[in-house]
C-alpha cells in the first residue's frame, strides 16, 4: 500500500516546560513534554479510494507565569509553540497548513472557548485542528 509522510518542526523555549501531544486520526502518536525542539513526522495510508484524515496538536501546562504584561497591559514576553517547515513528502505545505486548520483555545482559561485561525504558533493551551484527505496529490492540487 502506498504511504504519505507529514513532517513539521516543533520548538518551544527550553525553559517553558510546555507540553504537546500529537494526535494522528485519534490517535495520540507523539508527546513532547518539555517541548524544546524536535522534529516530527508520521506516516499516512495514501488511498487511491479518497480517505479523510487528521492531524491535531494538543498544546498544555502553559500557566500565567510563562507571560509577562507590563502595566498597559501589553505582552512583554511570552512562551510559545512554533509548528513550522509543515511538509506532505517534503513538500511544503506551510500556507495551505495554516490556512485550513482551526485553534481551539480558551485563552489560558480567561474566556469563552473560541475557533481562531492558526498562523503557526500556539499561545494558549488548546487544540490545533488539521483535516486533510489522501490521495494526497488530490488534496495538495486542489489546495496548493
Amino acid at each position: 500500500m502506498a504511504t504519505v509522510t507529514f513532517s513539521c518542526m516543533i520548538s518551544a523555549p527550553l525553559d517553558a516546560a510546555l507540553r504537546l501531544e500529537v494526535f494522528c486520526d485519534g490517535e495520540s502518536v507523539a508527546v513532547f513534554d518539555p517541548v524544546n525542539q524536535h522534529e516530527f513526522s508520521h506516516t499516512f495510508a495514501d488511498s487511491v479510494d479518497q480517505l479523510e484524515h487528521v492531524i491535531e496538536f494538543a498544546m498544555s501546562n502553559k500557566t500565567f507565569d510563562h507571560t509577562t504584561v507590563d502595566q498597559q497591559g501589553n505582552i512583554v514576553s511570552d512562551s510559545l509553540i512554533f509548528i513550522k517547515n509543515k511538509q506532505f513528502e517534503n513538500i511544503d505545505v506551510d500556507h495551505a497548513f495554516d490556512s485550513h486548520c482551526v485553534y481551539q483555545h480558551d485563552f489560558n482559561g480567561t474566556a469563552q472557548p473560541v475557533k481562531d485561525s492558526f498562523c503557526g504558533i500556539m499561545g494558549c493551551n488548546g487544540r490545533v485542528r488539521f483535516e486533510f484527505f489522501t490521495p494526497i496529490y488530490l488534496w495538495m492540487l486542489e489546495n496548493l
